[in-house]
């Protein structure tokens, strides 16, 4: 486990585990929901990490550049180990590199990442390197599972909502959706929305308000929680669900996939900040 802090904040992340954050403090109280039986288990748990493939993948493959991938739920990266390459007391610098002979993401191409405390907030900041010749295509997500205790009130910027069919699949068709204003403790939603603009989501706690951002890319959210469950994921997503299957299906405008051409470097960012009450 590698932990970053200052006077305000304090995370953990597991290295050898997708760099998945375990532990999100602010002010002496916890704001992430650790779940250990699905970490057992192999779930999704604390703050994964969602790369290339964000959510579920129809029939647990896609095809892109002509040739047919294995594609993992939530993606392979979550259960990587990550080799650091810097670290202090603020911030730390980890790195995954890919290979050609990759079932499930099959290219020469690294992913680094930066974690950092900057007063109040945890930045992630992503770097995608295609270090091959060849198109590479990926959809990048976070997963948090933040604590409801406590919790009041989630506003979110959604525009759209993806319809979905009855295996939880985008069906290809949009319904209009106003901003996401609800009480918490009511919230019983399992949907993927487009958000107007990059995402921007406020949780309002009883001690803090909590301010999810992120750069131009994460223009999708999919908000999950119920009345009986203990935490509620707010998941800025750079894609659809599905987005690699939808964009060869001829969606690739609404599929949001990102490709990178030979020798291109791709930068993202979220951010979590915190506002005392």
């Amino acid at each position: 486990m590698v932990s970053i802090e200052n006077d305000f904040i304090k995370a953990e992340f597991d290295e050898s585990d997708g760099m998945t954050c375990t532990s999100l403090v602010f002010k002496g109280d916890e704001y992430v929901y650790f779940d250990e039986k699905r970490k057992e288990s192999g779930g999704t748990y604390g703050i994964p990490i969602l790369f290339p493939t964000p959510n579920r993948v129809r029939g647990g493959s896609y095809s892109f550049g002509g040739r047919k991938i294995v594609g993992n739920r939530h993606g392979r990266l979550r259960h990587m180990p990550f080799m650091i390459i810097e670290k202090n007391d603020e911030e730390v610098k980890g790195k995954v590199s890919f290979s050609p002979e990759d079932d499930d993401f099959p290219y020469d191409a690294d992913f680094i990442l930066s974690l950092k405390v900057d007063g109040a907030s945890l930045i992630w900041r992503f770097e995608v390197r295609n270090n091959g010749k060849e198109d590479l295509s990926y959809g990048l997500a976070l997963h948090p599972y933040f604590n409801k205790s406590g919790c009041r009130f989630l506003s979110v910027n959604l525009i759209k909502r993806i319809d979905l069919d009855d295996e939880k699949y985008p069906s290809g068709t949009v319904s209009d959706e106003i901003a996401l204003e609800k009480d918490v403790s009511r919230l019983d939603e399992d949907a993927l929305f487009i958000t107007n603009g990059s995402i921007d989501a406020v949780l309002t706690y009883e001690k803090a308000v909590m301010h999810l951002t992120a750069s131009d890319d994460f223009n999708h959210a999919v908000i999950y929680t119920s009345p009986s469950m203990p935490s509620i994921c707010v998941e800025p997503q750079t894609c659809l669900t599905d987005a690699h299957n939808m964009y060869f299906r001829g969606y690739r405008e609404l599929s949001s996939l990102i490709i990178l051409k030979g020798k291109e470097i791709h930068d993202s960012m979220v951010r979590i900040g915190f506002t005392e009450v």
